[in-house]
């Protein structure tokens, strides 16, 4: 079971364990090397990731665009007794959350859902299965983990360079030692800018290439078409079709769907067709097939130029944030601080990125914030519930 990771799991805990890796390869934040700094870090991220079972993390991803908050999220998240117990708790600021515990007990496996106050059980073998041995569920006797683990942190080696001198130690108290590095636009390596470019430049080739027909609503747009061009009971026609209800058929003087198939499908075929051809020789002979051809419920149409036009029709898109950033956007800032405890483990990690890039001469700015807290390492405690008085759904 935990050898394969929660679906739901992996959109906080995983890119905040992992996050720190990722980076690793753009040799962008793990640049601690001042008082061994960047090897302790690496340490701790791979000890928290692959050889952790026991721990209490928490969590938060915010990303910003021009300085509003577009997208917030936070995680909390606890493990113990080698994986077999966890809980898990996910939120997006206004709106989704999700909370489930799991607890391993007499050779059962428990999982619970407070919010429907309903469980799962199931028969489960650790011996058998194996344990966790970690987060996430990964061989790490596996020879290719190793290798692809090294090679990961080799070629972070190769890109950090210079930049290592860009490193801060904030403080050494009681064991504690905090680490800060900031990095500034022309302090970052080429190759993430480079790599940034190459990605950019392939949204900004849909802004011109994509053109198209849409619709607000297909069906609704197909009815209002299909009212007017069907004829005599038309509407009656369509409502049959689609929304028939058990005597409705009798009632409107068929048989059974079989005659009403033969009498009404080939009108019914030809009509769907010309609905089909009608906005597309539209577009084509009107516009040239060039930019979005917008039609609305009703059948009226609204042509866009581009499909940026179309994208930004109502001015902020925030889902279609990274159009705003022309081709060569780059990454202006980029921060981190950490704290080890005297063990080496990780402990606090605020990770800080500025993305800068220009739309028709407007400049834009995203922000990605990433902060994780790891504690109660082999201390951890669950707290385990009380099946008394809940459904089980299994």
């Amino acid at each position: 079971m935990k050898k394969i990771m929660n679906s739901r799991r992996q959109k906080l805990t995983a890119i905040c364990l992992l996050v720190g890796l990722l980076v690793l390869s753009t040799s962008v934040y793990a640049n601690l090397d001042s008082a061994n700094g960047y090897g302790n870090y690496k340490d701790s991220l791979k000890n928290l990731a692959f050889y952790t079972d026991n721990v209490s993390l928490e969590g938060e991803m915010i990303f910003e665009l021009d300085g509003e908050e577009i997208f917030g999220g936070e995680m909390a998240y606890k493990v113990n007794e080698d994986g077999k117990n966890e809980y898990q708790r996910e939120w997006e600021k206004g709106g989704y959350e999700y909370e489930t515990y799991s607890y391993y007990h007499d050779g059962k496996q428990y999982r619970y859902y407070p919010d429907d106050d309903e469980y799962y059980v199931w028969d489960y073998n650790w011996d058998s299965y194996g344990y966790a041995e970690n987060l996430l569920g990964i061989d790490t006797k596996d020879k290719t983990f190793n290798k692809a683990v090294r090679f990961i942190e080799l070629g972070a080696d190769l890109l950090i360079g210079d930049l290592k001198n860009n490193v801060v130690l904030l403080s050494n108290e009681n064991g504690v030692k905090e680490y800060a590095v900031d990095v500034s636009q022309s302090q970052m390596p080429e190759i993430v800018n480079a790599g940034l470019s190459l990605i950019f430049t392939s949204y900004s080739g849909d802004l011109t290439e994509r053109n198209y027909v849409t619709y607000e609503d297909w069906m609704k747009c197909y009815e209002s078409y299909f009212i007017e061009h069907g004829g005599e009971n038309a509407e009656e026609l369509f409502n049959l079709w689609h929304y028939a209800e058990e005597g409705d058929l009798e009632a409107a003087g068929y048989a059974d769907w079989d005659e009403f198939y033969q009498v009404n499908e080939e009108k019914y075929d030809e009509i769907t067709f010309n609905f089909d051809q009608y906005y597309e020789d539209m577009f084509r002979d009107e516009y040239d097939r060039k930019g979005v051809l917008y039609v609305n419920s009703d059948g009226s149409v609204i042509h866009y130029d581009s499909y940026r036009d179309y994208l930004f029709r109502d001015g902020n898109a925030p889902e279609y944030w990274y159009y705003l950033f022309g081709e060569d956007p780059y990454v202006s800032n980029a921060k981190m601080t950490v704290k080890l405890n005297e063990k080496g483990e990780l402990i606090e990690n605020y990770i800080e990125g500025t993305l800068t890039g220009f739309d028709e001469g407007e400049k834009h700015e995203a922000k990605l914030k990433i902060r994780l807290n790891a504690s109660d390492y082999n201390e951890t405690e669950i707290e385990y519930f009380d099946t008394e008085g809940k459904e089980q759904r299994n």
